[in-house]
Order: C-alpha cells, then sequence, then structure tokens
C-alpha cells in the first residue's frame, strides 16, 4: 500500500507564530527550572548555616561553662595561696624588725652579700604584705623589716636641724632595693624618686608612730589635694 504525503499549506506565518510560542515556552520552563535550583541552593545554604550556628552557640555554651569551672578553681586556689591579714603562708623563715644601728647595718650588708637570705626576705615580706596598693605595700614592709621604736632614729639623709645623729636611710641601698621589689604590683613599679619621697615622708611622722604596738596595723593614708 502506498502511502503518500501531501504538502503542509498551512499559512507561513501561523507556523512561524507557533515556533516562536514553543520557543518562549521552552525558555520560561528553563527560567522556572533555574529559579528552582537557586531557590534550593539558597535554601540548603541557609540550613547549613542555622545548623553551623546552633553548632556554635553549643561550642560557646561548652566554653562558658568550662570557664566557669576554671574561675572558680582559680578563685580556690587564690583563697588558698593569697595573705590575709594575721595568717602566713607555712615557712621555717622568721624575721623580727631590727631595733638598733648594729643590726640595720648587718641586714643592709647581708642582704647584699647572701643572695638566698634576700630572697627568703622577700618571699616573707610577699607572704605578710596584704594590701594592693604601692603606697601601703611600702608601709606594711617598713613596718616588718623597721621596729617602730627604732624609726625615729632614721631619717632620708641623716641630717637635722638640730646636729642631732639620725642614720641616713638613703646609705641603706640593699634595703631600698628590697622594699622597690616588695612595695610594686601588678600595675605598678616603685622608682627610686618615689621611693624617696614616700620614705622621707614616712620616716617625717616615725615620732609620732613609735608608741604604736608592733601588733597594731596601721596603713598609709591618701590626702585628697583641693582642686578648683
Amino acid at each position: 500500500m502506498l502511502i503518500q504525503f501531501l504538502p503542509c499549506k498551512t499559512n507561513p506565518a501561523t507556523c512561524t507564530l507557533l515556533s516562536s510560542d514553543t520557543e518562549n515556552a521552552l525558555r520560561h520552563q528553563q527560567l522556572i527550572e533555574a529559579f528552582t535550583k537557586l531557590t534550593a541552593s539558597v535554601n540548603n545554604m541557609n540550613y547549613n548555616m542555622e545548623k553551623r550556628m546552633q553548632n556554635l552557640e553549643g561550642e560557646v555554651k561548652g566554653m562558658h561553662q568550662t570557664l566557669n569551672i576554671v574561675r572558680g578553681e582559680i578563685d580556690v586556689l587564690m583563697t588558698a595561696i593569697l595573705p590575709r591579714e594575721g595568717l602566713l603562708s607555712r615557712s621555717e623563715f622568721e624575721f623580727q624588725p631590727v631595733s638598733n644601728e648594729t643590726d640595720l647595718f648587718q641586714l643592709n650588708t647581708r642582704l647584699g652579700a647572701d643572695e638566698e637570705f634576700k630572697r627568703k626576705v622577700l618571699q616573707y615580706l610577699q607572704q605578710a604584705i596584704s594590701k594592693p596598693d604601692v603606697n601601703n605595700r611600702l608601709h606594711e614592709a617598713l613596718d616588718l623589716l623597721i621596729s617602730r621604736k627604732f624609726m625615729p632614729h632614721i631619717n632620708w639623709s641623716g641630717k637635722t636641724h638640730n646636729e642631732e645623729k639620725k642614720i641616713a636611710f638613703s646609705s641603706l641601698s640593699n634595703i631600698l632595693c628590697v622594699l622597690k621589689e616588695v612595695g610594686g604590683n601588678q600595675q605598678l613599679v616603685v622608682t627610686s624618686d618615689y621611693l624617696k619621697k614616700f620614705l622621707i615622708g614616712k620616716l617625717r611622722h616615725a615620732f609620732e608612730r613609735q608608741n604604736l604596738t608592733e601588733e597594731r596595723k596601721t596603713s598609709c593614708h591618701v590626702h585628697k589635694r583641693n582642686t578648683m
């Protein structure tokens, strides 16, 4: 059986219109597919970011918990080792404030010649001093090194207005070094000039403090200046 195909008699303009509509529909479908893929990709990225944020929040929370535990352990440790008034760490080293000129010069000489002795004196003072600020640290250190009853016999230069003989603290270089070391704190370092001014003022009032018992704790009072 012979089948014969007849030529299309459709209007050429109509064929062109159908081809254009088909092409537009295809492009539209491609755009929809591309937009769908892009949306899925964005959603996936958002999901991954949210998941990562949740993981980070969990990690940060865990770090905070660990940090709180460590802080608690540090507080317990610091409470155990920091000096408190009336309490000293266990030590076989004992030191009594010097109360005469001979002992004072012997102390100064030994601090310069005996490194082990100096180390023990510094350790003793660090354990015994309870104040954090520089002035009160120097104040306590001075009372621990030199008896209050003997302090009036010392001034900075050794000179007096009435020609009374006094010991010049400026000549006690090794004791000065010890005071500089123990007087500072984590923020401040005691300079030679600062220590000189401190001692000049403190020794000026030594007579007023000589009758206080050695057991009585005193502190350094800072007077505020009036400002205009």
